[in-house]
């Protein structure tokens, strides 16, 4: 079954400006949702059920033996970190 906010985020296609003079399609608007359920409902977006996280734990069990295995690798943290000083040092010359 699709979420309505699956649905929601699909109808907006129709609602650009680009697009507002479109006909809307039901049937393809539907199959959008569901592709964005399939998207939304991926453990690696912080929206999984317990029973997809403790999975996701049995496979990395499975293939690294330990629980260490880290999805992002350090550049990403980098790239995080720096994210993380710039938006600090803006709020702070905002004060």
């Amino acid at each position: 079954m699709v979420s309505e906010l699956a649905r929601e985020k699909a109808a907006q296609a129709w609602c650009k400006e680009k697009t507002k003079d479109k006909i809307m399609n039901p049937e393809l608007a539907e199959s959008f949702a569901e592709i964005i359920d399939e998207i939304l409902d991926q453990p690696w977006l912080g929206n999984a059920t317990n029973e997809q996280l403790l999975d996701e734990l049995k496979a990395r069990i499975e293939i690294h033996w330990d629980l260490k295995y880290k999805t992002a690798n350090k550049e990403f943290h980098k790239v995080i970190g720096e994210l993380k000083k710039r938006h600090l040092s803006t709020f702070q010359k905002k004060r």
